[in-house]
């Protein structure tokens, strides 16, 4: 904050707010609005950290953040909180006729509001923000927000709001701190890639015959799911897959094609622990395949192994798509011709992290960087082929966290 001249960073991406302050933001953030969440970090290590979320999780924010300063706006959901008064020897009738006597926090509960939003109130969010910036003697500050991800309507509240601060952009600040990646998340990042892998494996060992692809998508988001419950793995959030099956890939639901012998089966899943998700692909043929499908496949994993030897640290991203995409050419695919060979991963909902690994990208490798790094390849009338893995960086080179599926081409009898 200090190089970028900013007095305290405004966070309202969810998934910029859960890496600041290591607490889910709530079920109102898959809203993906502004101000279901807000934490206020201010650059001055002298001034506290605080929070703006919904009353419903507060407890949970509190318990998982340590935030001494945080301040409950009201959602639809009618949450109330009479712990202290639910020990006293009263019907449940005075209960809560006790409650309706208080209109807003007390010595003995906190009573909700006499009246709650359709879904969330922004202004209300926005007063509690202001008020905590005039706390701290910021409301004139330089408050980074981030750009990338803020809805223009939600700036128009924040800009009237705060008509004397300046307000900046942080998305490059969140871009630079989420691409290295701490131990903790290293681990979350490797059991979200095992549970992947076993799910893969799960849905391989069903294949058949007249199947739909929607029934192998379900086997392998079952065989996860199965997988974390042996664990106990109360910590697995979602599910994701995008598959195909047969010669034709575009142009077809994924989840209608019926399997038949000679087809390829690529997957490209994965799942999310603790906001943390992976991403894999593999690629296998159901029965005997073609030599088509042999010859693309080895050619994808050799130009696919080469460009893995340039995920070295000191190496620009872009020399791995050059190997990678170079090395497929001269195998004899003059027209293979991909934007990008992989991206980072970590918490974004959206899997793809900056930043990607393309022909135009300076980011320089590094330790304790993690990318998915695929070779994909569509070709209608064949099929579609990927191999990815997920990769560390040490300061070693390379290390795929990917042990337990074959890469290379296999027939699944």
């Amino acid at each position: 904050m200090a190089a970028s001249g900013l007095d305290a960073l405004v966070v309202v991406q969810p998934e910029n707010f859960r890496y600041i302050t290591g607490a889910h933001p709530g079920f109102a953030s898959a809203w993906r609005r502004a101000g279901t969440q807000i934490a206020v970090i201010p650059a001055d290590d002298g001034l506290s950290p605080a929070a703006v979320i919904a009353d419903a999780i507060e407890s949970a924010f509190r318990a998982r953040s340590g935030f001494q300063d945080v301040r409950t706006h009201p959602m639809w959901v009618d949450y109330i909180d009479v712990e202290s008064l639910a020990a006293r020897d009263l019907s449940t009738r005075d209960l809560f006729a006790e409650v309706a006597k208080c209109c807003g926090d007390c010595g003995d509960h906190k009573a909700k509001p006499r009246q709650r939003p359709a879904t969330y109130d922004m202004g209300n969010a926005v007063r509690l923000l202001c008020d905590g910036l005039a706390d701290r003697k910021l409301l004139g500050a330089r408050l980074g927000f981030e750009f990338e991800f803020l809805p223009t309507s939600d700036f128009k509240l924040f800009r009237a709001a705060l008509p004397e601060a300046k307000l900046c952009d942080s998305s490059e600040m969140f871009r630079q701190l989420r691409l290295f990646k701490e131990p903790e998340e290293i681990t979350l990042l490797q059991e979200a890639s095992d549970l992947t892998e076993i799910g893969i494996g799960h849905a391989l060992r069903g294949l058949k015959v007249g199947e739909t692809g929607f029934e192998i998508a379900m086997r392998y988001r079952a065989g996860v799911m199965e997988e974390a419950v042996r664990r106990g793995d109360v910590r697995l959030e979602s599910i994701w897959n995008f598959n195909n099956c047969g010669a034709i890939t575009f142009g077809k639901d994924p989840n209608t094609v019926i399997l038949k012998e000679g087809d390829g089966v690529k997957f490209d899943c994965g799942c999310t622990i603790a906001g943390h998700t992976s991403d894999i692909g593999r690629t296998y043929v159901f029965g005997k395949g073609s030599r088509h499908q042999r010859a693309i496949h080895e050619a994808l994993l050799d130009a696919w192994e080469t460009g893995f030897e340039q995920l070295r640290p000191g190496n620009p991203l872009s020399a791995v798509h050059a190997a990678a995409q170079g090395r497929m050419r001269a195998l004899g695919y003059p027209d293979y011709n991909r934007g990008h060979v992989g991206h980072g991963i970590g918490s974004s909902i959206w899997l793809e992290e900056w930043p990607f690994i393309a022909a135009d990208a300076t980011v320089i490798i590094q330790p304790n960087m993690v990318f998915s790094y695929e070779l994909p390849y569509y070709v209608n009338g064949i099929g579609a082929f990927i191999v990815e893995d997920q990769i560390v960086i040490t300061e070693n080179g390379p290390k795929s966290m990917n042990a337990n599926l074959p890469k290379g081409y296999c027939e699944i009898f």
